[in-house]
C-alpha cells in the first residue's frame, strides 16, 4: 500500500490558506499572540452558528514543541478542538468537515443551477431529484449529522436519504457532485 506523498508547505502559505476559507465561509480567523500566553497555538477561527477551533500552524514535517502539546492536550480538555496542521491539504480537509448542511446546500444550488428554495420543494422532475440527491449524497458522506437532519433541510425524511445512495451511480449526480468540488 502506497502512502500519500506530502507536499512540502511553509507555514505562511498555510496561514493564508486557512485565513482564505475561514473569510469565505464568513467567519473570522484571527491571530494568537505568543506573549499572552506560552504554548498558544497559532490561530483561533471563528465560524457562524458558534463553530470555532484552535489551529497550530506548522511547516511541513515539523512538529510541536512539549510545551504547545500540553497547551494543545489541556483545551482539548475543555472540549476545544485543537488542529495541527501542516500541508495546505490538511486545512482543506478540515473545512470540507466542518461545512454546513446549508453550506452543501448552497454548493449544490451553484453547482446544478437549481435555486436552493426548488430543491426544497415537494418536485419528482428528474433534474431537480437528482440535484436534491447529490446534496443528501455529500451531507452524508462529509458530515456527522443524522439521515433525519439530512433529509429535513430539503423536505424529505432518512429514508429518503438512504434511496438517493441506491442511486448515486448515476452519471448525472456524479457530475454534480463532481461540480461543487466538496468530495
Amino acid at each position: 500500500m502506497t502512502e500519500k506523498l506530502k507536499i512540502k508547505n511553509s507555514e505562511k502559505k498555510i496561514e493564508t490558506r486557512l485565513k482564505e476559507l475561514t473569510e469565505e465561509r464568513e467567519g473570522l480567523c484571527l491571530k494568537l499572540l505568543p506573549f499572552q500566553f506560552k504554548g498558544l497555538p497559532d490561530r483561533i477561527c471563528l465560524l457562524p452558528k458558534g463553530r470555532m477551533f484552535f489551529a497550530e500552524l506548522k511547516g511541513t514535517g515539523c512538529k510541536s514543541s512539549k510545551i504547545q502539546r500540553w497547551v494543545h492536550n489541556k483545551i482539548r480538555q475543555l472540549g476545544f478542538d485543537v488542529y495541527v496542521l501542516d500541508t495546505v491539504e490538511e486545512v482543506e480537509e478540515l473545512f470540507k468537515k466542518s461545512i454546513t448542511l446549508d453550506e452543501i446546500l448552497k454548493k449544490i444550488s451553484q453547482a446544478s443551477g437549481i435555486s436552493e428554495e426548488t430543491l426544497k420543494l415537494k418536485t419528482r422532475k428528474r433534474k431537480i431529484v437528482e440535484a436534491r440527491q447529490a446534496y443528501m449524497i455529500i451531507a452524508r458522506l462529509i458530515t456527522n449529522n443524522s439521515l433525519g437532519e439530512i433529509g429535513t433541510k430539503v423536505g424529505k425524511d432518512h429514508a429518503t436519504v438512504v434511496h438517493a445512495f441506491k442511486n448515486s451511480h448515476l452519471t448525472t449526480i456524479k457530475n454534480i457532485i463532481s461540480k461543487t468540488g466538496l468530495i
